[in-house]
């Protein structure tokens, strides 16, 4: 085989040993060296022999990945857009258990932005969501790179003119469309925010109907995929709701003891409302908001969500409230000799609440979700498994908008549905608030809530 043909086929098993989670493929290399053809012999054969060769790197890898091997596993997206070796370990910022440590560095460009954590990549190959492991699908494996190269090319550069940019997303949808769930997985995390956007903003109104699927799950994935990697980072600050001017309130306000770390007592900054108002930068994965606030943050991290439609939500959650202000102020209070003033004023305020969250749930889609059947097992235990099941990247609320989590489309060993929720509870076991965004279950967030009620479990895709 001449140079040039080498090249490619060298080229070829080191990104198909990228793809199926090798660090190196130098033994099947070596191996395909060996077997190079004299001058004399057949192209054809020696061919051959090189898919084979092929073949033996991506079932060694395959075996590594059954066998629980997932070192590599964080560097998978790396070697998928780069093509070429994992030369290096799981960054060291990173912990193989919980992803990002919380003492590094936060933001659009910080480690939690560029690097994947074990959980996104165990993500990728788990059999839980529908993918499969990885030998199910070898032939779809085999043929990422290219898949994702094509991809790549068609969303990079300067933005093209309209027709030419919904040419491109068009011929995306149709690759997409046509790959395997564990190869759509990869390359979708493969793009960029800049990516996502310029595709989701160049789908024609024909694309958009003809492949909804398609970019639901792009939109899900991705914004899975942004959340995982802010796990066990980001700050709940306390409720959300308006403050006295109807707009998104920018501090919040927690129950005394509920975090004994703060040294500002019970209130607190909300990053994300100052940076809605325009008061403040963009949030990083160190900010702090509320429940939705983490979910609407992932998916405009994620390039899903722009940032405009995040403020005209707001904007009418806003004018919801000052509506009710204004009623309230036209409402004459009851007479002072009855003694219910304080009973007055907090139902006052508990109407402008009320008004802020209607317009906020009414945007969410919250009256259209789909309710979650609760059965019980023989040992009464509360389980969600039988009726219909959010996807990955749904919106799941727990009595409307009292909260919000994140559907990651899979479930734990126990059966149990993962979410990814802002949140204190539930609590870590040793008993202590988290207030953090964490990985856990609709059943263990809702077991949490059964001490205030029984609260009603929805779910469905989100609005934008």
């Amino acid at each position: 085989m001449d140079r040039i043909g080498w090249s490619t086929t060298t080229s070829k098993a080191r990104n198909l040993a990228a793809v199926s989670g090798i660090g190196r493929a130098s033994i099947g290399l070596m191996s395909c060296r060996i077997l190079r053809r004299d001058e004399g012999g057949a192209q054809l054969l020696e061919y051959v022999i090189a898919t084979v060769c092929i073949g033996l790197v991506a079932f060694l890898g395959a075996r590594l990945l059954a066998s629980g091997q997932t070192g590599t596993f964080a560097r998978v997206s790396e070697c998928v857009q780069t093509l070429g070796h994992c030369e290096s370990p799981v960054p060291a910022e990173f912990d193989a258990e919980d992803g990002p440590l919380t003492g590094q560095a936060a933001g659009p460009k910080g480690p939690d932005r560029d690097a994947r954590s074990h959980d996104v990549a165990a993500d990728w190959y788990g059999g839980s969501e529908g993918r499969g492991p990885p030998w199910t699908s070898f032939f779809g494996r085999f043929w990422a790179p290219y898949k994702y190269r094509r991809v790549h090319a068609l969303l990079v550069g300067p933005d093209p003119e309209p027709a030419e940019l919904a040419r491109r997303a068009h011929e995306t949808l149709e690759v997409l469309s046509d790959v395997d769930g564990t190869t759509f997985a990869i390359i979708v995390d493969s793009m960029t925010p800049a990516e996502t956007e310029r595709l989701l903003r160049g789908a024609s109104d024909s694309d958009n109907e003809a492949h909804a699927s398609v970019l639901r799950r792009i939109k899900g994935e991705r914004t899975a995929i942004a959340a995982l990697e802010m796990k066990n980072r980001l700050y709940w600050p306390g409720p959300g709701g308006p403050d006295e001017t109807g707009q998104a309130a920018t501090v919040t306000e927690r129950g005394v003891g509920e975090d004994p770390s703060s040294v500002s007592g019970a209130r607190h900054r909300n990053d994300f409302a100052l940076w809605v108002r325009g008061q403040g930068p963009e949030p990083t994965s160190a900010s702090s908001m509320v429940c939705w606030e983490s979910i609407m943050f992932s998916a405009y991290r994620a390039g899903v969500l722009p940032k405009s439609w995040i403020t005209s939500t707001y904007e009418r959650a806003a004018a919801g409230a000052r509506r009710q202000m204004v009623e309230n102020a036209n409402t004459p209070p009851p007479p002072k000799e009855l003694g219910y003033d304080v009973w007055d004023k907090a139902m006052r305020e508990t109407r402008v609440q009320r008004a802020f969250d209607a317009e906020l749930s009414s945007v969410l889609g919250v009256s259209s979700a789909t309710q979650m059947v609760e059965t019980l097992d023989a040992t009464s235990k509360r389980s969600f498994a039988t009726g219909p099941q959010p996807e990955r990247g749904d919106l799941v609320f727990f009595d409307g908008t009292s909260h919000v989590a994140l559907s990651l489309g899979t479930t734990n060993s126990k059966g149990e549905h993962e979410i990814m929720s802002l949140w204190a509870y539930p609590r870590d076991p040793r008993g202590n608030l988290r207030s953090q965004f964490q990985k856990t279950t609709i059943e263990a967030v809702h077991e949490e809530m059964l001490a205030w009620g029984y609260p009603k479990v929805t779910f469905r895709h989100p609005p934008w």
